[in-house]
């Protein structure tokens, strides 16, 4: 994928898979594994059996599969939930160059709204 632009959300919308019945625990990894190899963009980097093992882990260990799922979901990013000037924690920005949600020019213009920003 060198040199194309990031997917779009229609491009990820369709290599992401259905959502899994919770209680097939098999069903559930390969549901994370599969978006998160979406969400790669095609990285050589992508490891699927090391995504995989780690996310058995995960999913192994949670006591709530089906709120897992689906808490970053419910997640809204109005624009008070992206006021980084209110922020005074040091804070690290960081971008992959095979990022397929976000492009690093954009990175870059959110790292400056950081108040205490040494970019």
């Amino acid at each position: 994928m060198a040199g194309r632009p990031p997917p779009s959300s229609d491009e990820l919308a369709s290599n992401t898979p259905a959502d899994p019945d919770p209680a097939d625990p098999t069903a559930v990894v390969d549901f994370v594994v599969a978006s998160a190899k979406a969400y790669s963009g095609g990285s050589p980097y992508f490891d699927e059996t090391a995504t995989r093992a780690l996310v058995a882990r995960d999913v192994a260990r949670t006591r709530d599969i089906a709120s897992t799922l689906v808490n970053h979901y419910a997640m809204t990013f109005d624009g008070a939930s992206r006021d980084f000037a209110s922020i005074k924690a040091p804070t690290l920005v960081v971008h992959g160059d095979h990022d397929p949600v976000s492009r690093s020019h954009t990175d870059r213009r959110c790292a400056t709204r950081f108040p205490a920003r040494r970019c």
